[in-house]
């Protein structure tokens, strides 16, 4: 690998605060590069996978390889000098490491062990992959003898002939087999969670009959686990839909066919005969084979938005013209998908249908339906006797921008989009004839629901059970209302209602269970607004932002007989919850107003080890007590109005952190 010649890191959270990290970072960089074979010096996906488990190892967190995966991905799609990607891996890394809560001191000394532990398992994964290649070599050479010794004896190639055809067949039983164990596995999971949820439903409503269905879901959990663990001579059903875990099966396969991933979405061939054939060339078995071809389409395939808009005559859709010219629009994506998958001998269909998006929640049906542009195309496979509905379209990036220029196609691999749970699919796409569904929903249950992507079923979020969720939310008499959601503790929220910069949502989570509600409130006068909800998955998921995950339609009331101004107090949830603080009434409000002495008290009670600190307009306040009331100041006469912010640190600390900030009214102002 040349050497490296970059910049110094720019400054940039941790960074800055530690001398000369640029030459552990490259060092840290060049373990994720491949130093031999066809990929010198280029990042290789199992070396950066390998790697980022090594540093999840020194920073005692737990290894996470889809999320690797993913970050791969982006991280690869970067164009320009390698420097230029050097600095993008380095902007990364540092912002995985702020997630992670790694403080600046400790930085320069994760990073030295980091190297040293990357380097180990690298140099591992590299002897495990000069161990296969000399199996392999000696499998052919064993080959190639035994084809020339069997052309001196008469009957010896047929013999032969049928010996691999036995073999392969045997495979293709273990592979079955395995398939067989690891859907057992899932739903002795999923019936795990149902136990957990039934048993939280029993807490809330404190019935015997939660309590029976609780019980009843762990006896089959239990069941579930036995029957995992052992093999079953049952043959599958040629035709029945697949039992679907609560994750899209493409995560289970990004971290498990690492190597496929990265030879498909680097294959190349020149018609659909030699392309199905190479991409199915080292797959073992129906599923890996589906996933190679999803990853070639996804990789090599661009979305025509110029013929999607009418400012140019659209590509063919044809299999062998969308081969040709790696453009088109849905059909081509799926079209091209049912040739390959038939061509590796795979059962697949072509599925038409209509697909929405978020802008169309509680639009009239006939409007939805009645609309060309939400036409849409995807995919059915059989892999192991069961369906499985995937969409290369929409896992192969979207279309961003508009305006005068137009929407671009943007490349962006997503694995949630293969092997999507029918329940899931559900939400954006609509087949009369391709659902999977227990229950069909009709036309018009499917344009009143909310709008989930897929951001929200990967963080392992859900709707609460019971009826479906409904999409448009009408505020009755009040300009307030709630929603609720099942989200994982690990995993950060923050909630935006129709743009605004002001704090319009309060996102209340208990101390306990995962069962969390969204209060809004709406400014005055008629109107609908976006609800949106963004996730962040947990530090060790090396990500550090929020993603869109879920989106909801208020209705605006025209003359509410109660009004609350539009305001909460904006929380710094991390260093909120980790110091103890909690609210002295939930919702809380964010807008405070001084009474006749000057004093006015923040809703908030801190427990009494704190040091505290409120400043109004960065201007320090005079805390006059701490206690049941919340946390009570006393103002000066020129302090009247403005931004009320808390600071929060242990006893002693000389680094006080923002805990929250509230909005004072003038008096005599409504609050």
């Amino acid at each position: 690998m040349p050497t490296l010649r970059h910049k110094p890191l720019p400054e940039h959270g941790l960074a800055g605060s530690v001398k000369e990290p640029s030459d552990l970072m490259c060092k840290l960089f060049q373990t994720h590069v491949a130093s031999d074979g066809p990929l010198k010096g280029c990042l290789d996906l199992d070396r950066f996978v390998a790697s980022q488990a090594a540093l999840a190892k020194v920073q005692g967190l737990k290894a996470n390889p889809t999320a690797a995966a993913l970050a791969f991905n982006e991280l690869a799609s970067a164009v320009g000098p390698e420097p230029s990607i050097f600095r993008r891996f380095s902007q990364w890394q540092l912002r995985a490491f702020s997630a992670s809560g790694l403080s600046a001191e400790a930085l320069l000394d994760v990073l030295h062990r980091a190297v040293e532990e990357a380097k180990a398992a690298v140099q591992s994964l590299a002897s495990e992959e000069k161990a296969r290649r000399a199996r392999f070599k000696a499998v052919a050479e064993r080959r190639r003898d035994e084809a020339e010794n069997a052309t001196d004896v008469p009957g010896k190639v047929d013999d032969e002939a049928a010996r691999r055809r036995r073999a392969a067949e045997q495979a293709r039983r273990a592979a079955e087999e395995e398939a067989r164990r690891r859907r057992a596995a899932e739903e002795a999971e999923r019936a795990a969670e149902e136990g957990r949820r039934a048993e939280s439903e029993a807490r809330r409503t404190a019935g015997g009959e939660a309590s029976r269905r609780a019980a009843d879901a762990r006896q089959t959990a239990e069941v579930s686990s036995k029957a995992a663990g052992k093999a079953s001579a049952v043959a599958v059903p040629a035709k029945e839909a697949a039992t679907q875990p609560t994750r899209s099966l493409g995560y289970a396969c990004a971290s498990r066919f690492r190597a496929t991933t990265r030879r498909a979405s680097q294959a190349w061939a020149g018609n659909l005969e030699a392309l199905a054939q190479e991409l199915a060339r080292e797959t073992q078995g129906e599923e890996e084979t589906a996933w190679a071809i999803y990853v070639w389409i996804c990789h090599h395939v661009s979305y025509d938005s110029e013929g999607f808009e009418g400012k140019r005559p659209p590509r063919s859709c044809e299999p062998r013209d969308v081969l040709r010219d790696r453009v088109c629009v849905c059909a081509g994506y799926a079209r091209l998908f049912e040739a390959l998958a038939r061509e590796a001998s795979l059962r697949a269909e072509y599925v038409g249908g209509i697909a929405r998006g978020s802008e169309q929640i509680g639009a009239a049906e006939k409007d939805v339906f009645s609309d060309s542009k939400n036409s849409h195309a995807w995919n059915a496979v059989q892999l192991g006797g069961k369906w499985f509905l995937l969409d290369c379209t929409w896992g192969a990036g979207s279309c961003q921008g508009g305006g005068s220029q137009g929407k671009k196609f943007v490349r962006k691999f997503n694995p949630h989009y293969f092997g999507v749970p029918p329940e899931q699919l559900a939400f954006s796409h609509f087949s009369s004839d391709w659902n999977l569904l227990n229950r069909a929903l009709s036309k018009q249950e499917f344009v009143s629901q909310p709008y989930p992507t897929s951001e929200f079923f990967a963080a392992g979020m859900s709707f609460m059970p019971g009826e479906g969720p409904v999409g448009v939310v009408a505020c009755r008499g009040s300009n307030t209302g709630v929603v609720q959601l099942m989200v994982p503790r690990s995993v950060g929220l923050l909630a935006d209602l129709g743009g605004s910069d002001e704090e319009r949502c309060f996102i209340e989570r208990p101390a306990s269970g995962d069962e969390v509600r969204v209060h809004f409130r709406c400014p005055r006068g008629v109107g609908s607004h976006d609800l949106k909800i963004y996730v962040r998955q947990s530090a060790h998921a090396n990500s550090a932002s929020y993603g869109l995950a879920c989106t909801y339609q208020v209705a605006g009331h025209a003359g509410p007989t109660r009004f609350v101004e539009p305001c909460f107090p904006k929380v710094h949830s991390d260093a909120f919850e980790g110091h103890g603080f909690r609210f002295a009434a939930v919702p809380p409000e964010g807008l405070l107003k001084a009474d006749q002495q000057g004093t006015v008290a923040l809703p908030v009670l801190a427990p009494s080890r704190l040091q505290l600190l409120v400043t109004l307009n960065d201007e320090e306040v005079q805390i006059a007590s701490n206690g049941d009331r919340g946390i009570v100041c006393s103002l000066k006469p020129r302090q009247v109005e403005g931004k009320l912010s808390l600071f929060a640190g242990e006893a002693g600390s000389t680094r006080l952190g923002c805990i929250a900030t509230f909005k004072l009214a003038r008096r005599g102002s409504p609050a």
